[in-house]
């Protein structure tokens, strides 16, 4: 049987857990003060007053008194002009107003989940006042809510060429583009992050999700090792610092990690589901078992944990009660190319052959693509040694290996 690394999902959030979820804003005001313009709103109103009183006069034969004992025949072209270029600049003031109040408003919609309206509101802002970094910023987050992410990538580009010091479009556009798996491109929005904010522990804990997800391990561990040392008391680096360490194989530190992010966060379901693992790699199934049943318990949804778990009950030799594991998990996913390779298994280890061939061939059209794992496996050693389906099996993943695979691969 087989498991896989749980998806390592950035957040858009500023918090260092990492999440499946996208949302929330790193950035919330805009540097106009809205006093300020509430102030310059007023004089606006005074100014059109005033110009109207020079346009009167501007019109009026000259010596003839005007309506407003302020205003005398004196005044110059020049001064109405004046007036005039103010005027223009408070208009401007109110567009940034607009631009403001509509921004707030998308903010607000976005809190309460009501993503079309919120994009709706940052549009309305943009159309006001289109230079405002931070509207481009939370519109391109928005469009991630929406599943939009070419397209937010583009509202974080133009958020990033208004205010290229602000580091927050260039980590929001990292949790982008991995949401894309353009894992390069995102580890490098991390870097400029990191660069303009050295201290910024979600992006060191991003870069590692990035790291990890490009298979540098090692590199992975040192920017959880940073998280941490930045922000002692997330669970959410633990957590990844102990994928880390699972995949570099060592696994007793694996398990401590885990257990320092259970430790901070006891509802942490991936923690416990992280525990399980490694308790099944030291062979310590039983304890294993009992830590993903708690896993369960927080998050039935989850499909890595019955796949966790239907591994550790083949290992205790409970071969139906994987299967009625796998296939509860297929209910919720019912095209998860793993849950059917490990169907597949169970099925083996049932003796039902026909079947099992049934399920890794359909894990295999999907886009499973272990070979090796199905000629090397213990679990399926029987169904290898089977003389009427052992060649069956191998036919099977001569007929799905890529050509420029090894072909010689287990045999």
């Amino acid at each position: 049987m087989r498991t896989t690394e749980a998806t390592q999902d950035s957040t858009f959030r500023e918090r260092i857990a990492i999440s499946d979820e996208i949302g929330g804003l790193r950035d919330k005001g805009v540097d106009e003060d809205d006093a300020r313009l509430l102030t310059r709103l007023d004089f606006r109103k005074r100014l059109d007053e005033r110009l109207a009183q020079f346009e009167l006069l501007d019109r009026a034969p000259t010596g003839e008194v005007s309506p407003d004992p302020e205003v005398t025949t004196t005044a110059t072209k020049l001064e109405v002009d004046e007036l005039r270029r103010l005027l223009d600049e408070s208009r401007l003031t109110t567009d940034i107003l607009d631009a403001r109040r509509w921004y707030l408003r998308g903010n607000a919609l976005l809190a309460a989940d009501r993503n079309e309206d919120a994009l709706t509101a940052f549009d309305r802002a943009i159309a006001s006042e289109p230079d405002v970094h931070q509207v481009h910023n939370n519109r391109g987050t928005v469009l991630g809510m929406l599943g939009r992410f070419e397209e937010g990538d583009v509202a974080y580009r133009r958020a990033i060429e208004l205010s290229p010091e602000s580091s927050s479009p260039h980590f929001n556009r990292g949790v982008s583009l991995g949401k894309m798996g353009r894992w390069k491109d995102s580890l490098q929005s991390y870097d400029r992050a990191i660069e303009l904010q050295p201290s910024d522990s979600p992006a060191h804990n991003n870069r590692g999700a990035a790291l990890s997800a490009l298979e540098r391990h090692d590199e992975a561990l040192a920017e959880y090792d940073r998280t941490i040392e930045l922000k002692p008391d997330q669970a959410g680096p633990h957590l990844n610092r102990g994928m880390a360490l699972s995949q570099l194989g060592r696994h007793d530190e694996s398990l401590a990690a885990f257990d320092e992010a259970i430790t901070i966060d006891p509802t942490n379901g991936p923690a416990f589901n992280g525990r399980g693992d490694e308790l099944a790699e030291l062979d310590r199934a039983e304890e294993a078992l009992a830590a993903l049943d708690h896993a369960t318990e927080l998050d039935r949804d989850d499909p890595r944990l019955g796949r966790n778990r239907a591994i550790v009950l083949a290992a205790l030799g409970r071969y139906r009660d994987a299967l009625a594991e796998i296939e509860q998990r297929l209910e919720l996913s019912p095209d998860d190319e793993v849950h059917l390779y490990n169907r597949g298994v169970a099925l083996a280890l049932l003796k039902r052959y026909a079947e099992a061939l049934a399920s890794v061939e359909r894990a295999y059209e999907i886009g499973f693509d272990d070979f090796e794992l199905a000629e090397t496996h213990p679990y399926l050693e029987a169904l290898r040694s089977d003389p009427e389906y052992g060649p069956k099996l191998r036919e099977l993943i001569a007929r799905y290996r890529p050509a420029d695979e090894d072909e010689t691969a287990g045999h």
